[in-house]
């Protein structure tokens, strides 16, 4: 799929560019222009406005599926348990989640690069 670029330009600032390229007429030009494409609205567009911290946090939580997660939750919970540490689990919405999905991710990819098995 190929990109369907954009633009968006105040009036003055495309008056300026139309004069320094060396449009005859920029005024008539321009305000055709804008008169027509006033009209047009763009489709599918989102913006999304968030803080670095959330940023941070959506692209940690995006990068792992929850099976994989899940599943290395209850390898890491059963050594815990066979060791006699007594520790809480650890559910979705924790703080330690997010550090879990990304130690799960790189646990995933370790053993992937070295062909080991669960």
């Amino acid at each position: 799929m190929d990109r369907d670029p954009a633009i968006h330009v105040k009036r003055s600032d495309l008056l300026r560019i139309c004069n320094e390229e060396g449009v005859t007429f920029p005024e008539d030009f321009v305000d055709a222009l804008m008169l027509k494409a006033s009209k047009t609205k763009l489709t599918k567009r989102v913006v999304i406005t968030a803080k670095a911290a959330t940023a941070n946090k959506v692209a940690r939580n995006i990068v792992t599926s929850d099976t994989i997660v899940a599943q290395f939750n209850g390898v890491y919970m059963g050594t815990l348990r066979n060791r006699d540490r007594r520790t809480t689990s650890v559910h979705k919405g924790t703080r330690q989640y997010l550090v879990l999905k990304e130690v799960a991710t790189a646990a995933h990819n370790f053993a992937g690069d070295y062909k080991m098995k669960y």
